[in-house]
């Protein structure tokens, strides 16, 4: 199960991705864009990654373009809107271990050599992460880890567009709430989660090289690399896969209908690993007989 730590960078928390590069302008290379519309619409899909290192140039002029003539921004949740105090509420509902159960309890003595090697290499202390369930603690190895690369929420493409519809006085709305998104990941099966963790411990400590890989398909909108990077990581765990994409996407693609039925200019910006494959929103709604003009 290598490389689920990576797709939670993609599916964004808090996670959630070769051919010729493939992008929205004939005169650009930037992270892939779609859009739909009719008479009385415009909805554009724009593929996200959630963390980034510091000057990335991924703002590129279509898609500064539909931004700017969107007169709402749809993205999947608001954590930025978030009380600090309401997120560590919902994580002391959802989050922690039952006492009898804590989490390195769960771990084997291979698994656990190897957790407590890899909590230290990222600062932490391996003891730090023992009162929570498994899926909350590989979400912070997996933070942890972007961190040590380089890479911050900060600078992730959904903080700049926040910064710009702020800038725009452009509304915003979300897909999904953070409780949402939380109890996706907490209601998953106790074997599901411990699995998560493991291959999580086995992805930060090993190679870096496929995320170097999946961001530079995604700057490069080279959507089919993606696909392959992301298939490779998520779809190897089902019960992960079925719970935070397949299931999230056909919500999405029905959300994305209604709003096709009404009328306005949409831009909507979501993880790209949700946008990308076979099981992605926008194969669902081609598949539904929706026009998606793009990769």
């Amino acid at each position: 199960m290598r490389a689920v730590a990576r797709s939670f960078l993609w599916i964004g928390l808090l996670i959630f991705a070769g051919v010729a590069a493939t992008s929205c302008s004939k005169h650009e290379t930037g992270p892939a864009m779609w859009h739909i519309s009719d008479a009385n619409s415009d909805i554009y899909l724009f593929g996200t990654f959630h963390l980034l290192p510091p000057k990335v140039d991924w703002q590129k002029p279509s898609m500064i373009s539909a931004f700017d003539k969107s007169s709402i921004l749809i993205m999947e949740a608001d954590v930025n809107g978030a009380a600090p105090g309401d997120v560590v509420n919902l994580i002391r509902q959802y989050g922690l271990a039952p006492q009898d159960k804590p989490l390195r309890s769960r771990l084997t003595p291979d698994e656990d050599k190897q957790y407590e090697a890899t909590a230290k290499s990222l600062g932490l202390d391996p003891s730090a992460l023992d009162p929570y369930q498994p899926w909350y603690a590989a979400t912070v190895l997996s933070l942890k880890y972007a961190q040590a690369h380089g890479m911050e929420a900060s600078e992730g493409a959904e903080e700049k567009l926040i910064k710009a519809a702020e800038t725009e006085n452009k509304p915003r709305a979300y897909l999904e709430s953070i409780e949402q998104q939380i109890q996706f990941l907490a209601n998953l099966p106790e074997q599901t989660q411990n699995e998560m963790f493991a291959a999580t411990v086995k992805e930060v400590s090993g190679s870096d090289k496929e995320l170097a890989e999946m961001q530079k398909a995604w700057e490069s909108g080279n959507t089919k690399a993606m696909a392959k990077l992301f298939d490779q990581s998520v779809k190897e765990v089902p019960d992960l896969y079925q719970t935070l994409i397949v299931e999230r996407n056909k919500r999405w693609a029905d959300e994305i209908q209604k709003l096709l039925a009404g009328s306005g200019k949409v831009f909507i910006a979501v993880g790209a690993g949700h946008l990308v494959g076979d099981d992605s929103v926008v194969a669902m709604l081609r598949a539904r007989g929706v026009k998606v003009e793009g990769p």
